[in-house]
Formats: C-alpha cells, sequence, structure tokens
C-alpha cells in the first residue's frame, strides 16, 4: 500500500496525472481512512483536478477533505478544508454555496478562519450593495487576529462601506 502511495506521488511529480488519479483512487480504495497518508493523497487529488481543470472533482475532494479529520464534536468539519470549498464556490461565483459554507465556520469561530469568513462575507454583502450588513460583518472580521494588510483593507473597507451608507463619523473614524 504504500508503494502504491509512493508511485503516485512519483508519477503526481513527474506529472503524469492519469496515472496519478488512478494511482491515488486505488490506494484510497485500499487503505482505511486512518491511514497515515489518506489526506495527503486527497489532498494530491485535489490539486492534480483543479490544475486539469477539473473543478466538479476538485470540489468533490474538497468536500470529501471536510469531513477527514473533524475539528470537535461540536463542529464536524475541518475548518481548513471547508473554508477552502467556500473560496472554491466563491470563485465559481456560486455565491449560495459560498454562504451556505462560510455560515457553518462562522457559527463555530473556534478556528483560525473565521476572520476570513466574516470578511468574504462583507465583500459578499457589498457586491450586493447591503453595506449595512457588510460593515456589520466587517467589524467582526476585525475581532479575529488577521494579518496587518488585511487589518488595512478592513480599516479602508469599514471606512469606505460607512461612507456608503452616510455614517460619515464612522467612515471619518475608519479611515
Amino acid at each position: 500500500r504504500l508503494d502504491l502511495f509512493q508511485t503516485a506521488v512519483e508519477s503526481y511529480e513527474a506529472k503524469d496525472y492519469q496515472n496519478a488519479i488512478a494511482q491515488f483512487k486505488e490506494y484510497l480504495a485500499k487503505v482505511d481512512r486512518d491511514h497515515p497518508h489518506v489526506e495527503e493523497a486527497m489532498m494530491k487529488l485535489a490539486i492534480i483536478y483543479k490544475r486539469t481543470g477539473h473543478p466538479e472533482n476538485y470540489a468533490k475532494i474538497l468536500k470529501s477533505l471536510t469531513r477527514y479529520r473533524k475539528a470537535s464534536r461540536q463542529f464536524p468539519y475541518n475548518p481548513r478544508w471547508m473554508y477552502e470549498l467556500a473560496r472554491f464556490h466563491w470563485n465559481q461565483e456560486q455565491i449560495s454555496m459560498t454562504t451556505h459554507y462560510l455560515k457553518q465556520l462562522i457559527r463555530w469561530p473556534f478556528h483560525g478562519y473565521a476572520g476570513q469568513s466574516y470578511f468574504i462575507m462583507a465583500k459578499i454583502e457589498a457586491e450586493n450593495h447591503r453595506y449595512k450588513q457588510a460593515l456589520s460583518y466587517l467589524i467582526k472580521a476585525s475581532a479575529y487576529v488577521m494579518d496587518e494588510d488585511k487589518q488595512e483593507e478592513i480599516a479602508y473597507l469599514k471606512g469606505w462601506y460607512a461612507y456608503k451608507i452616510k455614517d460619515h463619523q464612522r467612515a471619518i473614524t475608519a479611515f
């Protein structure tokens, strides 16, 4: 089984994606869920599908990864992969699916993706000209630790969205 995994990785690294897909699938079919390389095999399959332009297969693997190594009993998904799945749907302009996954992430915010989830929700609301709701999401996003560049962008957008709803004092403060 390990040899099958290694062979699949070699095919993957050689960019022989057709063989790599078959080998990773065979490996996943032969091993138990708790085998040490299952997640890596699924990740590499997702990358192959993304690179080769198979969005439906990419989304399918991401969805499988969300159920792999759950965060807790209260949150039966893997936050990293749930966030990636949400971003995938957002990039595909499938807004209802994006918000579905982001709202799940937001309901259980004990992971590193809460701030980014609120940020994307704010962007979606702003695209729909719902600036008051967008501003609310940005305020929540800024409560989570994020990198300085993202904090700066949030501060600017808070000012811009406050301006759009004519809350000039808040806009001045944010800017």
